[in-house]
């Protein structure tokens, strides 16, 4: 269901691209969640700069340890 009802400016295949690209988004975060078994993730960086560079290092030291598996 959606709430975008001009189909000339969101067409039905974009749509559906936006939507597969989304589950894809969310199985991957998902499984990020698993990797922390005590708690939620807590970012210590008070700056936004320093929390981005902290959810991309998580980011990478998940997809490294994916693909070794």
């Amino acid at each position: 269901m959606t709430t975008l009802l001009d189909y000339e400016a969101h067409p039905a295949r974009h749509l559906k691209a936006l939507a597969h690209q989304y589950r894809d988004f969310r199985i991957s975060f998902e499984a990020v969640g698993t990797l922390w078994h005590k708690g939620p993730l807590v970012l210590r960086s008070r700056w936004p700069a320093g929390v981005e560079q902290e959810l991309w290092g998580h980011l990478l030291v998940y997809h490294t340890l994916r693909s070794l598996m």
